[in-house]
């Protein structure tokens, strides 16, 4: 019953703002304009991959004491054979561990026909799947299952809202109602999820206004919060984060986590002194920031190189145990962005101060710092051509964005990407099927 909430005006508005960033930069053709447009929905499965990316290696980083994320898997009074038992915990041992493959090699082992004495393991399995990102894997399970029930569909639902499968989770989401699958609190959590990551703040609120009235709902209410506070936060609809945290905590059943602050850190954009604002309440409130507070404060700082280079310091004081490659990536894009080459080098030192140099495994191992390492390649060779870099060439200076397309190979073209700063391609003959993160040789 909620999914028309959302359904009705989610919309992905990144070709128009790309299109505009532009434009400012110099007047498009009606070809150059064509072939933007084409590209752009490549664009956006490039940044999904570097999301994935991110979430995949932050996984893996996680504590391996995950009772509570894995506690709805347990199930002690669950009526299994020895080896449906067998099973069940090897799957278990490979969420802990993110290896699908040894959920498929599981899999393949199933009998051919199977009844609902099945259904522990197949839910485990899907959950390894969806855990892992693998959407092929997980619909293939998905639509085998025995009795599809509600943790079958949320499980499901929450993969397509990670992996912006809108069309499908549309799908899925009617085909819940059809067979009458009763919706859960955490159902329509993955409604909120997709407004997160499609950054329909509006609908978000919609849904949180009607689960906030369904006197149904589990008792605990901070996640569909912070799911509707992080689609505002992602849309930089400040004000609306802060009276949404607000009014969570007049609320008897919401707890306050370090994600809310977390959100709220990320909704002020490039305003620094409001993200510093919001990390010294925390901290009075009786929060340490986490390494993914530490990252947003960061990133609220890359255009304040010396503000960031200080918070940084500070993060190395505070929690000297932190993995510092995530924040190498945040300082190495910042001081690319600003064009900076002091600051481009001083990141550089660091990292060889501290074992990595910029070719080595380590910085090759972690996905954002790998491409912030793409970055710097791309941002050198054009300084070597005498080219500034585009981010900051003035919009009245078309030559320089004309340099460096100069230097391409015949009718290839490129522009940086808003959202990240990281410079991508494409072929002129098919924007579409050639769009790309690396540069062509």
């Amino acid at each position: 019953k909620f999914w028309p909430f959302w359904h009705a005006t989610r919309r992905c508005d990144a070709m128009t703002a790309m299109m505009s960033y532009l434009c400012r930069l110099r007047p498009l053709s009606a070809r150059g304009a064509r072939s933007i447009a084409s590209s752009a929905p490549r664009l956006d499965e490039m940044r999904l991959r570097s999301s994935a990316q991110d979430f995949l290696y932050r996984g893996k980083l996680a504590p391996r004491g995950m009772d509570e994320r894995l506690r709805s898997l347990d199930l002690p009074k669950i009526d299994l054979n020895e080896e449906q038992r067998a099973m069940f915990n090897t799957v278990k041992d490979c969420i802990y561990d993110s290896n699908w493959e040894g959920a498929l090699e599981v899999y393949q082992k199933l009998p051919q026909e199977i009844d609902s004495s099945w259904q522990p393991v197949m839910r485990v399995i899907l959950n390894c799947f969806c855990k892992s990102l693998r959407y092929r894997e997980a619909a293939m399970v998905f639509e085998r299952f025995p009795a599809r029930d509600t943790l079958a569909y949320n499980m499901y639902l929450n993969l397509l809202a990670r992996l912006k499968h809108t069309r499908d989770f549309d799908r899925v989401l009617r085909r819940m109602e059809d067979e009458n699958i009763p919706q859960s609190s955490v159902t329509i959590c993955a409604i909120l999820s997709m407004c997160k990551e499609t950054s329909d703040w509006q609908q978000a609120l919609q849904l949180l206004e009607g689960l906030k009235s369904n006197t149904d709902a589990d008792s605990s209410i901070e996640i569909p919060y912070l799911l509707a506070m992080t689609a505002c936060a992602r849309a930089r609809a400040k004000d609306k984060v802060n009276e949404l945290f607000q009014e969570g905590k007049q609320n008897a059943n919401f707890r306050v986590k370090c994600s809310h602050y977390n959100t709220l850190i990320v909704a002020c954009g490039t305003d620094a002194a409001a993200a510093r604002e919001v990390v010294d309440q925390m901290k009075a409130d009786g929060f340490e920031p986490s390494g993914s507070d530490w990252r947003a404060l960061l990133s609220a700082h890359r255009e304040d190189l010396q503000g960031q280079r200080g918070i940084y310091s500070q993060m190395r004081e505070v929690s000297p145990s932190e993995p510092l490659e995530e924040a190498w990536a945040i300082l190495l894009r910042s001081a690319i962005e600003e064009d900076n080459s002091d600051a481009v080098n001083w990141v550089m030192e660091e990292m060889s101060r501290n074992g990595c140099s910029v070719d080595s495994e380590q910085a090759a191992r972690v996905p954002s710092l790998r491409r912030a390492v793409a970055q710097l390649s791309e941002w050198q060779q054009l300084r070597q051509l005498g080219a500034p870099a585009e981010a900051d060439a003035p919009a009245e200076a078309p030559a320089a964005s004309e340099a460096s397309e100069a230097a391409l190979p015949e009718g290839w073209q490129s522009t940086l990407d808003p959202s990240s700063g990281q410079r991508y391609y494409w072929h002129a003959g098919d924007p579409a099927g050639t769009t790309t993160w690396e540069r062509p040789s």
